[in-house]
């Protein structure tokens, strides 16, 4: 027994794989210094909202809110309570893909980015592959989240990724 763990300790001894550090210093430039990264923080998401059409919101008001918080819940009969947002501090964002016509399809606001003109917004859009087996339904995948607001107002740049989910 003891033999066996001998063994097995010179084993793994010398199966360890030792890692170099080839790190190298990269300069970086003012423009990438004066970029911020906006944490997100998710209000909601779903494909069964009212949203008919693709498109891309910035939500600066409680009265435009409920219009949207109103199209989240249209097919529902249990409906959320409206949160109440600070909107001399945050700011939303919505979006949506509008009307699909299987289930499989989503959308997520991915890294939200700000520098001297604008805030960028990622956003990824997943859609079923060929081989997917779908639920035969129509779907409104839609996405809200909340910033901090920015101090100036800049314009909203939106960059649209697809991703193609594999079913094999």
């Amino acid at each position: 027994m003891m033999k066996l763990l001998t063994i097995l300790i010179i084993a793994a001894f010398f199966s360890c794989k030792t890692t170099e550090n080839n790190s190298t210093v990269k300069n970086i430039s003012k423009k990438e210094i004066e970029e911020i990264i906006h944490i997100a923080a998710e209000i909601k998401s779903g494909t069964n909202g009212a949203f008919v059409q693709k498109e891309n919101t910035i939500i600066t008001n409680n009265e435009d809110f409920r219009k949207v918080w109103v199209k989240v819940f249209a097919n529902y009969s249990n409906k959320e309570a409206f949160p109440e947002i600070d909107f001399e501090k945050k700011t939303l964002i919505l979006v949506t893909m509008g009307e699909q016509r299987s289930g499989g399809y989503s959308i997520k606001i991915g890294i939200i980015s700000e520098n001297s003109k604008t805030v960028n917004v990622n956003i990824i859009e997943g859609k079923p592959g060929p081989n997917c087996m779908n639920a035969s339904v129509m779907t409104y995948p839609f996405h809200i989240v909340e910033i901090e607001r920015g101090k100036s107002n800049k314009e909203f740049v939106f960059n649209t990724t697809e991703e193609v989910y594999k079913c094999d």
